[in-house]
């Protein structure tokens, strides 16, 4: 691993241990909701490059996450039963690893699989551009393109079901 991708990792491990632990998940809300998600395209494991294009009409929950990130395993597990219960054809979830090659991400997953596709932001470009600054972090955009609920840190189940209800009621675009 190299010194530039050790360091990213230190910073990213400080900033979720420090934002987790002083509990002040209302204080880490980025100021996010309301805007357009942009139109990225990002490669997929499966060797696809998947964005809010390939999914015309549909409510997206995405996922940011990294294979180091132990808070992001225990939001992984409440991804796991939502998608269960609520996957349709007007909801689909995207796991976006943050900062780590594709190789990493790869063995990973295949050690323990998504339901979903999972996407490779390796050079931080979407997670940049969102401020994504806390692992795991969730966005949800709506089916205008709309990010309509935007959390760092473990999101609660009830939260995010509610979120997701919310705007899957919302009008098709």
């Amino acid at each position: 691993m190299s010194l530039r991708r050790t360091l990213t990792s230190a910073v990213w491990v400080g900033l979720c241990v420090a934002f987790l632990s002083a509990g002040c998940r209302g204080e880490t809300e980025a100021s996010v909701p309301d805007a357009l998600i942009p139109d990225f395209q990002l490669p997929a494991l499966d060797g696809r490059k998947l964005g809010p294009s390939n999914f015309p009409g549909q409510v997206l929950l995405l996922e940011f996450w990294a294979t180091w990130c132990t808070p992001c395993r225990a939001q992984a597990r409440i991804l796991d039963r939502l998608y269960a219960d609520l996957a349709s054809e007007d909801l689909e979830f995207l796991a976006i690893s943050v900062g780590e090659p594709a190789e990493v991400v790869q063995r990973f997953v295949e050690k323990a699989p998504f339901p979903y596709p999972v996407l490779l932001d390796g050079e931080d470009q979407l997670s940049g551009h969102l401020m994504v600054y806390v692992l795991p972090t969730i966005a949800i955009v709506d089916r205008q393109g709309r990010i309509v609920f935007f959390e760092m840190g473990i999101s609660s189940e009830g939260t995010l079901r509610k979120a997701l209800e919310e705007a899957l009621r919302s009008e098709a675009a």
